[in-house]
């Protein structure tokens, strides 16, 4: 039985070289910063997302010119799945900084929090990507987001 199982999963999750997996146009890593005065910080939103369907969120702080992220003050956790143009995002998880950390907003990854998330949160968006794939374009007019710009990273 357990052959058999593993039979129909392969087939059925199986695709030939020239079908594109759904997914696969978001794989990497996608990241949107500006430099915030009032921190002296340069504030990072970054997408992460995986072949297995899963994306990391993080909203993080590094100084200017810096690759690596001083804090953090929000990280989620989640599933993702496409369809055309719209992108679907389920949050399974959240970190934030602890309750009594106000200035700055953030953490160190190890010192987050886990929040509860109860039921699973799902959001919906539509996204571009641009011809040669650097840059992803996410909007969400229910949340008045007209157009995020994030550049791929990796």
């Amino acid at each position: 039985m357990k052959r058999l199982l593993a039979i129909v999963m392969m087939l059925a999750f199986s695709c030939s070289e020239k079908e594109e997996m759904p997914n696969s146009k978001l794989w990497g890593e996608w990241e949107a910063a500006y430099f915030a005065e009032d921190l002296g910080f340069e504030s990072v939103n970054r997408y992460i997302f995986l072949p297995d369907g899963t994306y990391f969120y993080e909203w993080g702080y590094r100084l200017l010119g810096e690759t690596d992220m001083t804090g953090y003050h929000n990280v989620w956790t989640g599933s993702y799945l496409t369809a055309g143009d719209q992108l679907t995002l389920q949050t399974l998880r959240v970190f934030t900084p602890p309750s009594h950390v106000t200035r700055p907003p953030f953490v160190p990854k190890d010192q987050m929090e886990e929040k509860p998330v109860s039921p699973a949160e799902t959001n919906r968006f539509q996204f571009q990507i641009s011809a040669n794939r650097a840059t992803l374009t996410v909007r969400s007019p229910q949340m008045g987001m007209e157009g995020a710009i994030f550049l791929r990273v990796d």
